[in-house]
């Protein structure tokens, strides 16, 4: 398997990605977690990266 950074173009597999996990969570946890929601943008991260 190879790892590598992510890209812009990764975006929208990332957020499916992290909105299923969220669902787990919602599901397990829904005092905590909120179906249907994210606290991620599409929008590229801008500024400085790791040194």
């Amino acid at each position: 398997m190879q790892i590598r950074r992510a890209q812009v173009k990764d975006i929208p597999a990332i957020m499916k990605l992290l909105s299923q996990v969220l669902e787990i969570h919602a599901s397990i946890r829904p005092d905590i977690f909120i179906p249907g929601t994210t606290k991620y943008t599409a929008l590229p991260r801008r500024g400085p990266g790791p040194a």
